[in-house]
């Protein structure tokens, strides 16, 4: 009986990748205004159990969280990704300077180079190929796994 409940669960999973890695290819970077979308109801939700529960501040502190994700997601976004541009910009940067000086190595901190510029001046179309490329890993990891490969 546990062995079919674990066949069940692992069968479900390796679904839910594979439509999970199809949602993302098809919608890209849409996908991160639904995932901001969710997780800023979710908190909503547990605040309003908090406060529910006798926790007042912690339940006002969650609904405050979650309104400023659903509202300012987007801005919030944009921010981490010039951040994490500049980054790898540094990293490629200091790679090349002070990194081996071996061809690969060369190589991978000119690629870090250009994402780190991607991410700042081409935010959509960086995050559409994010998802694509994460979508097409989740999409493999579940056929993996409704095989028995993983």
């Amino acid at each position: 009986m546990a062995q079919k409940k674990g066949n069940l669960q692992a069968f479900v999973v390796a679904l839910a990748y594979i439509v999970a890695g199809i949602l993302l290819c098809i919608y890209k970077g849409e996908a991160l205004g639904w995932i901001m979308t969710v997780v800023g109801i979710l908190f909503i939700v547990q605040g309003v159990i908090d406060i529910f529960t006798k926790n007042l501040v912690g339940g006002l502190i969650n609904i405050a969280i979650g309104a400023i994700i659903i509202l300012c997601g987007w801005l919030i976004a944009a921010v981490v990704l010039i951040v994490l541009g500049v980054l790898l910009i540094l990293s490629g940067v200091l790679g090349i300077l002070c990194g081996p000086k071996l061809l690969l190595s060369l190589v991978l901190n000119i690629v870090t180079i250009v994402v780190g510029v991607m991410l700042i001046i081409a935010q959509a179309t960086t995050l559409n190929w994010l998802f694509i490329i994460v979508g097409v890993a989740l999409i493999i990891d579940g056929v993996l796994a409704l095989f028995g490969k993983r």
